[in-house]
């Protein structure tokens, strides 16, 4: 049984609320999941807690995949769901997952995040260049050590040779993310920003900035930003959340094919995926890209003209 009280709350008690049962949820699942994790893994708590701190054993690797897949459900899947349960008699609607957009408008969108990718590598490279003021010396640091550990251990999860891994990748990397994190904070947080901002523009910048954030990596905040307000724009210009879902799977899915290509590969192919756009000899594709995106993203809004970007 619902409580009505909850639909015609303001967009504050919205926010607030969901914060609580976002925690909520997170811990429920990070608890449960190392209690569901002993007769699976045969480890006890301590165990755990030591191999999440070190985070870089491939020994473990089954374990970190396990740990990363119940947290996302836990953060990003469940959390939206209820609240849109909750907060209105049409959750689908609230959520904007009611209706499909046309293969009209997908298929540019596939093709601009494919064009995008040298753009996003260039303000990658700006952003990994930044330096803080002298004082915050140790706080960089630090920073750029989160960084490093986060790559290394996306690397231990992408870097292999097996059909069955790669398909588990997919599922964790690419199809868990793009539905949560979209039904989070392009579904639930943008909506209620835009309620509480009166400005669709103003919701999409602070759910952006919020997508951003809560990946906790400063060195990849400017091209994540730039993802999330993309995804945004499209969840205004279709009035459908699965336009960003697709983009950002297929945005992640390239990533997770490409370095499986690569391990089959040895690690040599001919072409980075990282550096496309990042270098000084590839800097037209970068130039390029940013034209090229520009006029998809146009092209996008010019054949939509019932939503205006």
């Amino acid at each position: 049984m619902k409580f009505n009280f909850f639909y015609d709350s303001s967009s504050a008690v919205k926010l607030v609320f969901s914060l609580l049962i976002i925690v909520a949820a997170f811990c429920f699942c990070f608890i449960g999941g190392m209690l569901l994790a002993i007769p699976i893994f045969h480890l006890s708590i301590n165990d755990q807690l030591q191999i999440l701190m070190i985070s870089q054993d491939v020994s473990h690797v089954h374990y970190l995949k396990y740990f990363q897949i119940t947290q996302s459900i836990g953060f990003f899947l469940i959390p939206p769901l209820f609240l849109a349960w909750l907060f209105s008699p049409k959750p689908y609607d609230f959520l904007k997952i009611s209706r499909f957009p046309s293969m009209h408008i997908i298929l540019p969108v596939i093709l601009l995040m494919w064009i995008a990718l040298p753009f996003i590598n260039y303000t990658a490279e700006l952003n990994g260049q930044m330096q803080l003021p002298s004082f915050l010396y140790n706080m960089e640091q630090k920073m750029r050590n989160m960084e490093e550990a986060a790559k290394r251990l996306t690397e231990l999860f992408i870097m292999t040779p097996n059909y069955g891994e790669l398909m588990l990748n997919l599922f964790m990397i690419a199809v868990l993310p793009a539905i949560g994190e979209e039904l989070l904070f392009r579904g639930f947080f943008q909506g209620v920003f835009t309620e509480m901002t009166s400005n669709k523009h103003f919701g999409n910048i602070i759910s952006a900035f919020l997508f951003s954030f809560i990946h906790l990596q400063f060195y990849g905040f400017i091209p994540r930003f730039l993802l999330g307000l993309l995804l945004g724009y499209l969840l205004i210009k279709s009035g459908s959340l699965w336009l960003p879902i697709i983009a950002h799977f297929v945005n992640n899915a390239t990533a997770v094919v490409f370095y499986y290509i690569l391990t089959l590969n040895n690690g040599k192919l001919s072409i980075d995926l990282d550096t496309i756009g990042s270098t000084k000899e590839t800097m037209i594709f970068a130039i390029l890209s940013a034209m090229l995106s520009f006029g998809i993203i146009w092209l996008i809004n010019k054949r939509n003209p019932s939503i205006d970007i």
